[in-house]
């Protein structure tokens, strides 16, 4: 009984976003949520539709979003306008550390991740769920730039600043 509730729930919410360019974030959190890659790509098509009736932040965020969890080359180019034109957004130092990271420059991938982690670090200690919150994400990002980098110390220093913030997840 209950899970059919949910189910009207998830479906009116489905059908509010095919008609109201407004829900465009909204479409964006929900794809974010999909636990199939076909669901995600689907949803995501929905939020990158949406988006051209967003705001220029909104539609920034969407794309680089999108480009970031598809692997797509213009991930780069979409994070630097944001950053370049919303610098106090966490997602578009995020991004370009995912960017770098993604071309292979580990390394060059920290400083901006470290800055996500500067900007985020209260919602940190409180985040919970899937997908927690930037600065999780960007010290998830930044450990493994360093194993990549084949520099363990540093590694285990920001694996262990890692669970200082979150003691009482699994994840870090």
């Amino acid at each position: 009984d209950g899970g059919v509730r949910v189910l009207e729930r998830v479906q009116a919410f489905e059908a509010a976003l095919r008609e109201d360019s407004t829900f465009a974030m909204a479409a964006w959190f929900h794809s974010r949520i999909a636990l199939t890659r076909d669901v995600l790509v689907s949803r995501l098509a929905s939020a990158l539709r949406l988006s051209a009736g967003a705001t220029d932040r909104e539609r920034l965020i969407i794309r680089a979003g999108g480009a970031y969890l598809v692997s797509a080359p213009e991930l780069g180019t979409l994070a630097d306008s944001l950053v370049t034109r919303f610098p106090q957004e966490t997602e578009g130092y995020l991004y370009a550390g995912i960017a770098k990271f993604q071309e292979g420059d580990f390394l060059e991938a920290i400083p901006p991740l470290q800055r996500v982690v500067e900007m985020d670090s209260l919602a940190c200690t409180r985040a919970v769920g899937a997908w927690g919150c930037n600065a999780c994400s960007a010290l998830t990002s930044i450990i493994l730039a360093y194993e990549l980098a084949d520099s363990l110390p540093a590694a285990e220093r920001e694996a262990r600043r890692y669970v200082r913030m979150q003691p009482g997840l699994a994840g870090p």
